[in-house]
């Protein structure tokens, strides 16, 4: 037995053994065994089928996250990346993966399946690792970039201290003009670092996401069940968002995790937005480049244009 202790003692009061039987074919009981906890899976298309059942916890195959069901629908409860996050940032070397056995102590582990297949990792030219998850066939980095570096190794300006932008500009900022910000929320970038014809940004076979990229997201999304919602579902749970229960709750249903990251310099901070820069260029202005908005009153997308001198979260997509 891999589990003892309180540990096991919590999942066997908390779970009971099931089995649930789809279009003939039986998803996996809970169970308890040699191999620690096997927790049952499915897949997306299977989710349609099953009754609603209080406190139900699968693993979603085909998206790659933990999901939890109550008496309102299914809640993720964690992506995969953001498992990998919290096991490389906050709890080593206490928890750490092997396969697909995420051990939570020496000799204490759950067994999540298919969890090993499904990490998707990059790094960039800083050495910064950053997860990454599929969404509708494109590959999207799950956290805001981090680089001071361009990919030919050329440095990026630091713009703390400038007190004069114009476009083309190209710097980076810290949140709120604190170094400590950048591990959780990435930098914030100019529109000249991330349109820059000269040097690439995202790391080698990646690219700052196209204004069709979040499109195609958005497009997407709302034909998955979460349309007038799509920002809702790609906002990061427990990340800090301003919320006003029952409404404007973050669902990340997708692994995207978006989270509040604000912009430079956005004053006071609060919890209240996420914008991102997007490669093109503005229509209305040549000062101005097509941006994406998330606020936390609003669970629809704001696809815009921004002045290109503010600093603005980016995120990369695989080519």
């Amino acid at each position: 037995m891999k589990t003892k202790g309180n540990l096991k003692n919590l999942f066997t009061l908390s779970f009971f053994l099931f089995t649930f039987t789809l279009l003939g074919q039986t998803i996996p009981e809970m169970d308890i065994t040699s191999e620690g906890i096997i927790l049952p899976r499915y897949t997306k298309a299977d989710k349609a089928t099953l009754p609603s059942q209080e406190g139900r916890v699968l693993y979603n195959m085909t998206d790659g996250v933990l999901a939890y069901q109550n008496d309102s629908g299914w809640y993720t409860v964690a992506s995969t990346a953001k498992v990998l996050e919290l096991i490389e940032q906050r709890f080593q070397p206490y928890v750490s993966l092997e396969g697909d056995r995420l051990y939570l102590a020496p000799g204490q582990f759950i067994v999540v399946p298919g969890i090993s297949a499904a990490q998707c990792r990059v790094t960039d030219i800083d050495g910064n690792i950053y997860n990454c998850v599929t969404i509708n066939g494109k590959t999207w980095m799950t956290e805001n970039l981090k680089t001071e570096t361009y990919t030919d190794g050329t440095p990026i300006p630091y713009g703390g201290a400038v007190t004069s932008l114009s476009p083309p500009d190209d710097y980076f900022f810290f949140l709120d003009d604190d170094p400590i910000n950048k591990n959780i929320n990435g930098l914030l970038y100019t529109h000249g670092a991330v349109n820059n014809n000269n040097h690439d940004l995202c790391p080698t076979g990646w690219h700052p996401a196209y204004k069709s990229d979040w499109e195609d997201l958005e497009t997407f999304i709302g034909s998955d069940g979460w349309s007038g919602q799509q920002a809702k579902a790609l906002k990061a749970q427990f990340a800090g968002w301003q919320s006003d229960p029952p409404f404007y709750v973050p669902a990340d249903v997708y692994g995207l995790a978006v989270l509040p990251s604000m912009y430079y310099n956005a004053g006071p901070l609060q919890p209240t937005t996420a914008r991102f820069w997007a490669r093109n260029l503005g229509t209305l202005s040549t000062n101005n480049g097509a941006a994406i908005i998330f606020s936390w009153n609003d669970d629809t997308l704001n696809i815009t244009e921004q002045f290109r001198t503010i600093g603005q979260s980016v995120r990369c997509v695989q080519n």
